[in-house]
């Protein structure tokens, strides 16, 4: 079966048809706690898992998800280009929300894992945990 997902075809393939099907099921019932990119990510491990399939190679056939994940985040500044001026006149608002959502993010984690006993060096390597996909990827 591991075989299988190296063709990234199969992967992207994969990965898409859980999504949809992740989308589906939001769309169906309506809760929120089923987000799509939640429940995509829950079956993917759940099934990597059941069937021993190692990550780096269902990870080996995701490159091309990972390379097109990059240009579709720098994308998103389109829209909010086009917002430019509504942006600028709650700027302090969103400034400060943001500062507050960084600060509580970084403490929430390093605290949760001083206090669940984590060595140094991985309380060190989750502080800057709160960074969008493509960052934490070079990082």
């Amino acid at each position: 079966m591991a075989g299988i997902f190296q063709n990234e075809l199969v992967v992207v393939a994969f990965t898409i048809a859980i999504y949809f099907f992740a989308q589906k099921l939001q769309a169906k019932t309506g809760l929120i706690i089923l987000n799509p990119i939640l429940v995509t990510v829950v079956i993917i491990i759940t099934f990597l898992t059941v069937f021993s399939i190692d990550h780096s190679t269902y990870h080996e056939g995701s490159k091309y998800i990972d390379f097109f994940l990059k240009p579709a985040v720098v994308a998103l500044g389109v829209p909010l280009y086009q917002q430019l001026e509504k942006i600028k006149k709650q700027a302090l608002n969103i400034i400060i929300s943001q500062l507050i959502g960084c600060i509580l993010g970084i403490v929430s984690v390093v605290l949760i894992a001083w206090l669940m006993g984590a060595p140094r060096d991985i309380i060190y390597s989750l502080a800057p945990k709160s960074v969008t996909t493509p960052i934490a990827i070079e990082v």
